[in-house]
């Protein structure tokens, strides 16, 4: 795992998708911030929108799993709604990265607490 930091999310997100030419599609929450699906449109990656669950506002679980199996999903782009983390959020990235080892996951935590270690 890598860890970018900048003045803004976007411009860290927009210099890896740019610098590792990734291209194709992208696995987002619906609830994501705007700037988030604009920043792959305009490198011509084409978002494809995921529901949240109404249990904890977070993606749909088990439907991004089938998207991800289904489709030829590039990026999968995970928020941590209000900033919550939790070690089941680690689990199912990790099982995102096994079903798809192509996939870059992104785990953004835009809202979280910032660590520095």
């Amino acid at each position: 795992m890598k860890t970018e930091y900048n003045a803004r999310a976007c411009s860290v997100l927009y210099n890896i998708l740019r610098t590792n030419d990734i291209k194709g599609k992208v696995l987002i929450p619906s609830n994501i911030c705007e700037s988030i699906p604009a920043t792959y449109l305009l490198l011509g990656i084409q978002p494809v929108f995921c529901d949240i669950s109404l249990d904890d506002y977070q993606i749909e679980k088990e439907r991004a799993m089938d998207i991800v199996r289904s489709q030829s999903i590039s990026v999968f782009h995970y928020n941590h709604t209000y900033g919550y983390l939790s070690e089941e959020d680690d689990l199912f990235l990790a099982q995102i990265k096994q079903e798809s080892p192509k996939t870059l996951v992104v785990d953004d935590r835009c809202l979280c607490f910032p660590e520095f270690g």
